[in-house]
């Protein structure tokens, strides 16, 4: 993509249904999810990387995110979601355009990635460009334009908690959101619980 990018983590908090801070649990080869991800999005060509976080962080987050280069945004909302997670990506990214990626999804591919990120350079009108596998959108690895952060903020501030959601926000958008078919579910993994995690095999890239 000929126009700059950043990439960014939504990192959020610890998951009680995992037991600990998913973006700290780590493959077979010893590399935390955080890593990959953010591995993948420079991989892609990302010209900037940050995690979004909810203060405070733990030593261990704070220590990888150090290592890993990569920049904080805070939770400006904290305990309302990933909706409030892509308001601080936006206003924290330097870039008009930022990839968003849920730190769950560990087994992100970079080429998919890269071709999501292209979508910034066309002359398209879409503000967001969401991937749909198997019929189930994924906003959670999609990109977005920080031109609709007054759309996000306005979700986020309705009075009834089921409407502060990225679904909904995608939904106001309307033609100002293009959903791009994958035919491939791998890079869309999501895990929320250790039984996701028997069996996934993050292959031997990155």
């Amino acid at each position: 993509m000929s126009a700059a990018w950043t990439g960014a983590v939504l990192v959020g908090g610890r998951s009680r249904r995992m037991g600990s801070d998913k973006a700290l649990l780590r493959d077979a080869r010893g590399r935390t999810w955080v890593d990959r991800i953010v591995s993948a999005l420079r991989a892609a060509g990302a010209s900037h990387c940050l995690a979004v976080a909810r203060a405070p962080l733990g030593p261990d987050l704070e220590g990888e995110l150090r290592r890993l280069d990569a920049d904080l945004a805070l939770d400006r909302r904290p305990g309302l979601g990933p909706l409030a997670g892509l308001e601080a990506a936006l206003l924290a990214s330097p870039t008009p355009w930022c990839l968003v990626v849920a730190c769950d999804m560990p087994a992100v591919a970079p080429d998919l990635l890269e071709g999501l990120a292209a979508r910034g350079s066309s002359a398209s009108a879409s503000r967001a460009f969401v991937p749909v596998a198997s019929g189930r959108i994924q906003p959670l690895q999609a990109l977005y334009h920080r031109d609709l952060l007054g759309a996000v903020a306005a979700r986020l501030e309705r009075a009834d908690p089921r409407e502060r959601s990225l679904r909904g926000l995608l939904e106001d958008l309307g033609e100002r959101c293009t959903h791009l078919e994958f035919d491939s579910e791998a890079s869309f993994f999501n895990a929320n619980t250790p039984a996701d995690l028997r069996g996934l095999d993050l292959g031997s890239g990155l």
